[in-house]
């Protein structure tokens, strides 16, 4: 990419790095950085690195002509350097200097994946940064793509998740493990066990994925103790159902019945993998549920979250 200025001199910069593959934290990028100059431009510092943009609904607020402050839902975005490396550059610049830069860029582990959520986004870059003083700085950014993989810390299969009404009926799923990628089939077996005689519409597995970020207002100003329950939210939900396997229908069974039901849920490729680092507070969390539908009475269920990675 070359970056022209109508004064001072110009600056061409390129570079070169393999995009055509995929990566993964702790991966090594080697890249070339070609930089050229016309002239003697001010430049103050060119630095490349990696660049993890986020952007997610929030908040905002103004305030009136009586005082009083109103709030609105926006986007914000934020961008967070996470490695960056700064070029060394002679001082003072010679005329017309030029140089090819060698280095590496080391993706570091404990990084969050891209998601594409309806309230929260993040994608990451390769990013060169060209700080002109006096003058608005110039960019370079291509998409890196990355792919966290699963740390292969849940894989053990096992019985998992926690009854609602376990005095009633002991509910369980025996999973291969809490580890996926989207994409992936999920098979496992819904486990139940009756103390007490019951009846129910149906019984069913469901998959479900949040998005969630929680606002803090310590900040905001015209705030009372007040406004913060009554006027703002204190977080955003997006909530969506992705998968529902209906089991039986009508389902009931005896005190001291045991049943074993099998099941098989695609999860989808939706660029909603499991993330801690969504925007400010925020997170996708993904969940699988055993369900006994009771009309007009509270359901059974059985909750467990499960972990979803965008690749392998």
């Amino acid at each position: 990419m070359v970056f022209g200025f109508l004064r001072g001199g110009k600056v061409q910069v390129h570079v070169e790095w393999p995009q055509d593959r995929v990566y993964r934290p702790g991966d090594t990028i080697p890249a070339r950085v070609h930089l050229r100059m016309q002239g003697r431009p001010r430049v103050r510092k060119v630095r490349v690195g990696l660049v993890f943009w986020q952007r997610f609904r929030f908040p905002d607020w103004y305030e009136q002509e009586d005082g009083t402050v109103e709030y609105f839902m926006d986007w914000k975005e934020q961008e967070r350097w996470v490695v960056q490396a700064e070029l060394p550059l002679p001082q003072p610049l010679p005329k017309d200097f030029q140089k090819t830069y060698t280095g590496t860029l080391t993706i570091p582990e404990g990084v969050p994946p891209p998601h594409e959520g309806r309230i929260c986004q993040g994608r990451w870059f390769v990013k060169t940064v060209v700080d002109r003083p006096l003058r608005p700085d110039d960019v370079y950014q291509a998409p890196l793509q990355m792919v966290v993989p699963p740390p292969g810390a849940f894989q053990q299969p096992d019985f998992y998740g926690q009854s609602t009404h376990p005095d009633i009926v002991t509910m369980r799923l025996h999973l291969p493990g809490l580890e996926f990628v989207e994409g992936d089939l999920l098979e496992g077996t819904l486990s139940l066990r009756a103390h007490r005689e019951f009846q129910a519409r149906s019984l069913r597995v469901t998959l479900d994925v949040e998005e969630r970020i929680v606002y803090k207002f310590d900040v905001m100003p015209g705030l009372t103790f007040e406004d913060e329950f009554e006027d703002i939210p204190e977080e955003s939900r997006d909530t969506s159902r992705v998968a529902d396997m209906e089991l039986a229908a009508p389902f009931q069974m005896a005190a001291g019945e045991e049943r074993r039901l099998p099941f098989r849920l695609q999860i989808p490729r939706m660029r909603k993998p499991t993330c801690q680092a969504c925007g400010e507070g925020g997170t996708i969390r993904w969940t699988l549920q055993g369900v006994v539908d009771r009309p007009w009475k509270q359901d059974f269920r059985v909750v467990q979250e499960i972990f979803v990675y965008n690749g392998r």
